[in-house]
């Protein structure tokens, strides 16, 4: 999963590049990260999620990353047991 930011949804919580936020931080922290990229190359939102997450977990991801700009979105199931 190449040039994307990646959101992990791991027991109903969010984590980006390994650092917890909770769910009324993450528009303000995809925006600081929007705001970083190039305009023209604007990178996949790749939500990283576990087996127990439902659309309820994956809803605010979603909208979050609108509000902040990104158009691309990649989903992705984390293998294995949850810690």
């Amino acid at each position: 999963l190449k040039q994307g930011i990646v959101i992990k949804v791991k027991n109903g919580n969010y984590y980006i590049d390994d650092n917890r936020v909770s769910s009324r931080q993450l528009v303000y922290s995809l925006r600081k990260i929007m705001a970083q990229q190039d305009p023209q190359n604007i990178p996949f939102l790749i939500v990283e999620a576990d087996k127990s997450s439902n659309f309820d977990n994956l809803s605010p991801i979603m909208i979050a990353g609108s509000t902040a700009g990104f158009d691309k979105f990649k989903f992705a199931v984390i293998q294995g047991s949850s810690q």
